[in-house]
């Protein structure tokens, strides 16, 4: 297919079909272009954490302050310790909104510095060329701890989750191993799921040739619908996620996951997050599959327990 990249991108880390052409030899090579533009599923999307306006804000907020605190020390101090103050900003900026507010406040900690504290003033112009060097400074170096705030903020918020996302299996698998029976294993599964996730947890289970859901008799949530049996269906004779978020109908508010243990596919489980218009980031995706892994393997034990007690019975 012909590159969706633009053509810098290519110029700097190389292209695939220029690679292709080069190495193909005798194959002819068809690159071939599509009037459609490019559909990548929510599934294949990595959600990485950005800043709102508002941080950006902030930060602009912050080189105003800066610039303040400068008026005030300016005939205290030299110009080039002011540049202390706007390296304190940038910090702040770069601990509390995030790498991108940073890096703003350092680019209008530079134009402010230049613009009010050296001559000629209210201009961008620079009478003393050693002033570059300290414009160079400012900017790599607010530029630089910026990255490594913004990384070791973004570092500690990644072991929050982690942490989270341990406590929260381990109460699930708390629950399931206690659990004495099918209804109590489907009680605790729809009780962690929706306190965690979202809403409307329906858990199928095949009865005969059918898949049943198996719905809390306290639920305010209607039926499944015929479009929500068949995705269930889909993804439990094809052992693939369907639903929000995939490639099989995406449309849909509920996600399907289906249950697999190491033997076979025991049933599905459906939820819907609770604002379906965002899609599930990848820890999120991770999780629900963690939580699915879990819930199958609680159900297969309690299917092997029934399967014993039969054959004890008979």
């Amino acid at each position: 297919g012909k590159p969706i990249r633009p053509r810098w991108y290519d110029l700097l880390r190389g292209s695939l079909v220029d690679e292709l052409l080069y190495c193909s030899g005798d194959i002819d090579i068809h690159v071939v272009n599509s009037s459609e533009p490019a559909y990548i599923p929510p599934e294949e999307i990595p959600l990485h954490p950005s800043s709102s306006l508002q941080q950006y804000a902030l930060g602009f907020l912050l080189t105003v302050i800066a610039t303040g605190l400068g008026y005030l020390l300016e005939l205290k101090i030299s110009p080039t310790n002011l540049v202390m103050i706007y390296l304190l900003m940038v910090m702040l900026a770069a601990v509390y909104l995030g790498r991108g507010p940073a890096i703003l406040v350092s680019i209008f900690g530079v134009l402010a510095f230049d613009y009010f504290f050296l001559p000629p003033y209210f201009t961008l112009a620079i009478s003393d060329t050693e002033y570059l060097i300290t414009f160079m400074a400012l900017f790599l170096v607010g530029v630089v701890i910026s990255a490594l705030t913004a990384n070791a903020r973004e570092q500690a918020q990644a072991a929050q989750r982690r942490e989270n996302d341990t406590a929260m299996l381990y109460f699930l698998s708390r629950d399931l191993a206690a659990a004495d029976g099918l209804e109590a294993v489907l009680k605790a599964v729809r009780t962690h799921l929706e306190a965690d996730f979202g809403r409307d947890v329906v858990v199928y289970l095949p009865q005969g040739e059918k898949l049943v859901p198996h719905i809390s008799a306290d639920s305010v949530y209607p039926a499944p619908g015929e479009i929500e049996l068949n995705l269930a269906i889909w993804a439990y004779r094809h052992g693939e996620p369907a639903g929000l978020g995939t490639n099989t109908l995406p449309s849909a508010e509920p996600r399907f996951m289906p249950l697999k243990t190491f033997k076979h596919t025991v049933g599905v489980l459906s939820i819907k997050p609770l604002d379906p218009t965002l899609p599930l980031s990848r820890d999120q995706r991770r999780m629900l599959e963690a939580f699915a892994n879990q819930t199958a393997q609680a159900v297969e034990r309690v299917q092997l327990a029934e399967q014993a007690r039969q054959v004890k019975l008979l």
